[in-house]
């Protein structure tokens, strides 16, 4: 003992050994001993020592007090648990037990036994700074800052040089943003231990959040200054020059964290980052690539990964690498976009607008998604939907002269002429290099008469050092307007000779020749924008309109049904489709024209009819009762409530039939048909007064109407018989 005191651990072992040797089973030896051994790291002969100290005494809270210490240093702090836990059954109110069992269960992420032992721990000694520290590290463990800072508060009262509690403190304020407060402690903490990396580290951090990425580069080549090979210094290091587009040294500072951990995904993904910014997506690739094999649930790199692929026009990877990325992260509005954005390319707007739709559900003011969607509905004609698109679009950016003009379009396109000045205006303001808008600006105000400012905009626009076509072709829009067919082809054949690709001339001359009779020519130019534009409504439904005055009927339906499909609410296309399959007699292809009509929202009452004409055929009264009602909404004709009438009836709905036979007489009282089956109805309601009546007008229309004597005959039958019932009764 006296070596331990003054000499050290090393000196009385010899001493120790010596007890033993003359008294081998005294107890207090055993135990000097096996301390002694585990205070010079001769852990083995330490274990064993005091082994033989616990089989001499097994009472003595000590034994397993410092077994449990031995097991911390020697295997880890799970295989030390057993041991503080004994010490706490030998000795209830030992701190360092609680403390050191806390401590334990904290590293095992056993929190809750963790918060338990040190909060005991806290209430045998309240002036143990260590208790406090350590649960504020189970706090930070836990994720709760808020929870840790009164802890390391509290460390800070108990031993006011504790510069790991200042630093943990300031590491705390960082995380929930109180960073004024984060500031102070940290530089508590430099100025009681300046050489500890940690510190200029969290300091770095804080900068990038409160001051930006230039103010912590200082701090971080502090951290490896003190600390070369500390990789997250490295990291974001590499991560501050990349923002401050210092590539070069931003590219050699990633490269060494890369080198120091090979493993962290975080080194790829920055760098994927910096070579998208400095290089281009493409040479990103490999490192989005390496960051899913390091994380593999990291969406942002299957994001970028898609973006890239999407760059280079690798669809099939880039819908794969967005498609993980969706499974991941479907709360980024940047998914569902460049998802949208590939199906433009891969398949078309119609099968990209749910992903745009998506887009706008995650960040409702997106205005390249709504401008996409307004430009879907736009081609498909619901130009009601569009207008509503390119208005949120503008609302959201109010400088998008595209959105501008595109609404001048739809309003144009529905006949709100002053609108699409207006909005045409708007877009040219806002970019008068946008020649569309001009172009398009020029032509409207000319239908409206404004010739003067119209030929303005036009010779303004011909005025470009070379002709602009769109002059032209408004040149010949006028001039086709006016009747001039010669001047206009000539004008838009000048326009082609500009741009032979300027498709809105190629459709202009087209138009021309057809209304010339040159039907060749004109399906030819038709044919050819088709081609280039397979969405191009209008050319299909004149090049349809084309092949049919040529005779070429089986071209015709092809061509018109191609518009249907574009515009399948387009009543006028689908019923050119009925009117050349009834020339073909292939009648067997008009209903599915008309059903496709009527659901996209094509309102005519002659496809209603036709439909429910069907459905009596097939035996579906109930389908024909809806198609009925909506032709009559659109057309109410006493015919259609008649055959309205009989579909009710053959499902035994006579109420209803009735209705609606008195509906038809209400627009024709000499519907003697109505007044028959009226008087059928009302005889299965037992309406016998009325019935009669009904059949009496029938035959007053028309005396020689065989079914309504017939029906008058029946009538009588059951009248008769119901009164010789109540007779027998009687």
């Amino acid at each position: 003992l006296l070596m331990l005191r003054t000499v050290g651990h090393e000196k009385a072992v010899p001493y120790f050994e010596k007890a033993i040797a003359l008294e081998p089973d005294y107890f207090p030896a055993h135990l000097n001993l096996g301390v002694a051994y585990m205070e010079l790291e001769n852990f083995a002969a330490a274990a064993q020592t005091l082994r033989r100290a616990g089989e001499l005494d097994d009472r003595d809270y000590r034994v397993p007090w410092n077994r449990g210490l031995l097991a911390t240093r020697s295997v880890g702090r799970k295989s030390a648990i057993p041991y503080f836990k004994r010490t706490l059954e030998l000795k209830p109110d030992h701190v360092g037990a609680y403390l050191n069992l806390g401590v334990a269960h904290r590293v095992q992420e056993d929190y809750a036994s963790a918060r338990e032992a040190l909060t005991r721990a806290g209430e045998l000694d309240g002036q143990d700074y260590r208790v406090p520290w350590n649960l504020g590290l189970l706090a930070m463990r836990r994720e709760n800052p808020a929870e840790a800072i009164p802890h390391f508060r509290r460390t800070l009262e108990l031993n006011t040089d504790h510069a790991d509690a200042y630093l943990n403190l300031g590491v705390a304020y960082l995380e929930l943003e109180q960073y004024p407060k984060a500031r102070k402690a940290l530089e508590n903490a430099v100025r009681l231990d300046g050489q500890d990396y940690r510190i200029p580290w969290n300091q770095g951090l804080l900068m990038l959040r409160t001051v930006g990425h230039e103010s912590a580069v200082e701090y971080f080549e502090r951290a490896i200054a003190l600390e070369p090979d500390y990789f997250p210094a490295h990291l974001n290091l590499g991560v501050a020059y990349m923002e401050l587009e210092e590539f070069e040294t931003a590219t050699q500072t990633l490269k060494r964290a890369g080198q120091l951990d090979n493993q962290d995904y975080r080194v790829p993904w920055n760098q994927g980052l910096l070579a998208t910014k400095s290089a281009g997506r493409e040479a990103a690739i490999p490192y989005f690539k390496r960051t899913v094999e390091l994380k593999p649930d990291h969406a942002g790199a299957y994001l970028n990964l898609g973006v890239a692929y999407l760059e280079v026009e690798n669809l099939p990877q880039a819908r794969k690498a967005l498609e993980q990325a969706a499974r991941l992260d479907d709360r980024d509005h940047r998914v569902p976009w460049n998802q949208g954005l590939l199906m433009l390319k891969a398949a078309g707007r119609k099968e990209a607008s749910p992903y745009f739709e998506r887009t706008l559900e995650l960040k409702p003011d997106y205005a390249p998604a709504a401008f996409n969607l307004g430009l879907e509905a736009y081609h498909r004609n619901d130009l009601d939907s569009a207008n509503k698109w390119f208005g949120k679009t503008a609302a959201s950016d109010p400088n998008h002269a595209e959105a501008y003009y595109m609404m001048g379009k739809a309003a144009g396109a529905q006949g709100a002429d002053e609108e699409a000045v207006n909005h045409y205006q708007r877009a040219y303001q806002l970019d008068p290099n946008y020649a569309e808008a001009g172009f398009n600006l020029a032509l409207k105000l000319s239908e409206l008469g404004r010739e003067e400012e119209a030929s303005r905009i036009n010779e303004s626009l011909s005025r470009l050092e070379r002709p602009h076509p769109g002059a032209l072709n408004n040149i010949g829009a006028e001039r086709m307007k006016a009747g001039d067919l010669d001047g206009a082809k000539a004008a838009f054949q000048e326009a082609l000779l500009i741009d032979p690709l300027y498709h809105r001339a190629s459709y202009n001359l087209a138009l021309v020749l057809l209304k010339q009779d040159e039907y060749e020519a004109s399906a030819s130019i038709f044919q050819k924008i088709t081609q280039t534009d397979p969405d191009h409504f209008a050319a299909w439904k004149n090049l349809a309109i084309c092949h049919a005055r040529r005779g070429n009927l089986e071209e015709a339906v092809e061509a018109m049904r191609r518009a249907h499909e574009l515009k399948p609410a387009d009543e006028q296309t689908a019923l050119y489709v009925v009117r050349y399959l009834k020339k073909l007699d292939r009648a067997e292809e008009i209903e599915p024209i008309y059903k496709r009509a009527v659901e996209a929202g094509a309102r005519n009452a002659r496809m209603f009819k036709y439909l429910a004409r069907k459905a009596v055929a097939l035996g579906n009264d109930e389908q024909a009762v809806l198609y009925y009602e909506r032709a009559l909404e659109l057309k109410p004709q006493a015919k259609i409530f008649f055959n309205l009438g009989l579909a009710h009836r053959r499902q035994e709905r006579y109420e209803q039939a009735a209705a609606a036979y008195e509906e038809a007489l209400g627009l024709d009282p000499d519907y003697a048909k109505a007044w028959l089956n009226l008087g059928y109805a009302r005889l299965h309601l037992e309406q016998y007064d009325l019935a009669q009546n009904a059949v009496e007008k029938a035959l007053a229309i028309d005396p020689e109407y065989d079914n309504a004597l017939d029906a008058l005959q029946e009538l009588n039958q059951k009248r008769n018989a119901l009164y010789a019932d109540a007779s027998n009764a009687d």
